[in-house]
């Protein structure tokens, strides 16, 4: 593999025979490829995919070649997975949410501070802030909350309570 990005994550095991649920990092277009890869050490090792059936879309059930019971697929559990960068856009919306760390973030017309990280599950994703005060305040990046991204700014604008802030910083 040329060139590993990483896609996602195995959750857990479903079932016994070796079926796991995996969490992918973009929405899914196409589950229709035949291995993945986990990282070990500098190499990349591949798993070859017996079954698959797309769950959501960002959510995958696997079945995979050589792991056939619950307790050989654990082994898998909480493992990156990857896929040549190449290939993704045939598989994934890479949809670059990681370009908006760094971008500032408004409630309103009041600066709360930058993005520092970006958290994905298969819900929704999520924006962590660090605040002026050193302090991290976690967004949902979902309409309720987030008005306007402009890319060109690099500016995020919010509309957030007071409550919420409280709630969410730590």
């Amino acid at each position: 593999m040329n060139s590993p990005k990483k896609i996602g994550s195995i959750l857990k095991t479903k079932g016994f025979d070796g079926t796991t649920i995996v969490s992918c990092d973009f929405p899914i277009l196409k589950a229709d490829f035949k291995a993945l890869f986990i990282s070990k050490g500098s190499m990349y090792l591949p798993l070859l995919i017996e079954k698959m059936e797309q769950m959501d879309d960002f959510t995958l059930q696997i079945k995979w070649k050589n792991y056939n019971s619950k307790e050989q697929a654990q082994v898998l559990h909480n493992k990156e997975l990857f896929l040549d960068e190449v290939q993704i856009s045939k598989y994934f919306a890479e949809e670059e949410l990681d370009d908006l760390i760094g971008y500032e973030v408004y409630n309103r017309e009041e600066n709360l501070g930058k993005v520092i990280d970006l958290y994905q599950s298969n819900q929704q994703e999520t924006l962590e802030v660090e605040l002026g005060n050193s302090k991290r305040l976690l967004i949902p990046l979902i309409e309720a909350y987030i008005i306007t991204i402009d890319d060109d700014k690099q500016t995020i604008h919010c509309d957030l309570d007071k409550d919420f802030i409280e709630l969410f910083t730590s």
